[in-house]
């Protein structure tokens, strides 16, 4: 429906009627619900596959890259015990492939004149290079002292890091539902894999070092691929990390896994493999380039928390299937319960996830369909930025919020409207 109301953008010698005003029609749209909720649902199902295809791109490239990682370091098998230099090599690989997509995809790559300079790159990419490549190189020199089960306890921490640091450079807003919700998880995770095991000092420090730089990391890389033109695609981003990466990695080789023991090795498997032994080193990087960049689209999708909230899952179905499948595993009473615990943590989190994604998408919408409604659609901007997850602990429902914000909005509406009828007498006056 269209509804005219008297505009104040006339100047006052075109104002005469018998009254002294004269009435410009000001066309104010009043936005079809029917219309809103159609888009609406169209944008959230578009996002919502896009998500899934992306978190399952991540967890079959994952699960491939954990099956060959278990063949190639297990003693029944290859037994190649150097993780870090494999991982180094991968860097080296993941370059070569990123710098192939852009050069042949010409529309992944970034404008010439956002390109880093020296000291931009040691300042913007350095740090996040750095904290992944000691990421890795702690985790697996604290599983030289402690246990695989205290190495997951521990290790869950990481989801409390990835929310401190995305609260520390402002990628979430602090939120009572979304830290209660975090917390629930990691509770669950812990009681999932607890087991009576020894406790080593400087395992749980390295180990807790190591999910503190991956909290770390993963907040740089979102804020490098939605804030920085430069790496705004995961194949650009990859190709500037990898250097820095590589570097990290094979320093923390050298020093804990020794390079003499690595090329004895490797000469032992080239004398048993051959030529096979160039598709062992190969297979895994182009497994470990596919993740990473299912891993890099899901964070510039979502967030840096959804995807550790995906990753507490995909580690969650490792488990039950090394349970099912391999018997590796015994479950108590205890871990089933932290499993179910865990499960209920994500389900709220997945609850909060799509009913912000509404809300946002609902306005995003009514923004788009009423462009010359600044005022209203600050106001707007403004109400989604608001702290409305309370929702989930009992404070109010979603359909009570949006007829709250609507109401808002039409009294902000007869309001502005109501001053811009006074401004016009006062001017005819």
């Amino acid at each position: 429906m269209v509804h005219r109301n008297p505009s104040t953008d006339r100047d006052d010698d075109n104002d005469a009627d018998t009254n002294g005003l004269l009435y410009a029609p000001e066309v104010i749209l009043e936005i079809p619900e029917s219309t809103v909720k159609k888009n609406v649902k169209r944008e959230l199902w578009r996002q919502g596959l896009l998500n899934v295809f992306y978190i399952a791109s991540w967890y079959f490239f994952s699960l491939l890259l954990s099956l060959y990682n278990k063949w190639m370091f297990s003693p029944q098998h290859l037994n190649f015990h150097y993780p870090l230099f494999i991982t180094s090599f991968h860097m080296i690989m993941q370059f070569g492939m990123a710098a192939a997509v852009l050069y042949f995809i010409p529309r992944f790559r970034p404008p010439r004149d956002s390109l880093f300079g020296y000291g931009d790159y040691v300042k913007k990419i350095g740090p996040c290079g750095m904290a992944t490549g000691l990421d890795i190189g702690l985790s697996n020199a604290s599983l030289k002292t402690i246990s695989l089960a205290f190495y997951t306890m521990v290790k869950s921490s990481s989801l409390g890091w990835v929310l401190l640091f995305a609260f520390i450079f402002r990628l979430e807003k602090p939120r009572a539902s979304l830290i209660g919700v975090i917390a629930l998880i990691t509770v669950g995770v812990v009681l999932m894999v607890v087991k009576e095991t020894n406790f080593v000092l400087i395992g749980f420090l390295l180990v807790l070092t190591a999910s503190a730089l991956g909290g770390f990391r993963w907040s740089l890389t979102q804020i490098l691929l939605k804030k920085n033109p430069a790496t705004s695609n995961p194949f650009s981003t990859i190709l500037f990390l990898a250097p820095v990466m590589f570097v990290t990695l094979i320093v923390s080789a050298v020093i804990t896994e020794g390079i003499s023991g690595f090329f004895t090795k490797m000469g032992e498997i080239w004398h048993e493999k051959g030529i096979l032994t160039i598709g062992i080193l190969l297979l895994p990087g182009f497994l470990a380039f596919l993740m990473t960049v299912a891993e890099f689209s899901l964070i510039q999708c979502t967030s840096v928390v959804t995807l550790s909230v995906a990753g507490i899952f995909k580690e969650m179905l490792t488990i039950l299937v090394g349970h099912v499948v391999f018997r590796d595993s015994q479950f108590s009473a205890l871990n089933i319960s932290g499993l179910f615990v865990t499960i209920l943590g994500i389900a709220l989190y997945n609850y909060l996830k799509i009913r912000r994604m509404k809300k946002e998408a609902t306005q995003a919408e009514r923004d788009k369909l009423r462009p010359n409604d600044e005022e209203h659609a600050d106001t707007r901007r403004r109400k989604v930025q608001e702290d409305d997850d309370d929702v989930v602990f009992g404070f109010g429902s979603e359909d009570e919020d949006s007829d709250e914000d609507h109401q808002q909005i039409g009294r902000q509406s007869q309001g502005s409207h109501a001053s811009q009828e006074e401004t016009r007498l006062l001017r005819s006056t």
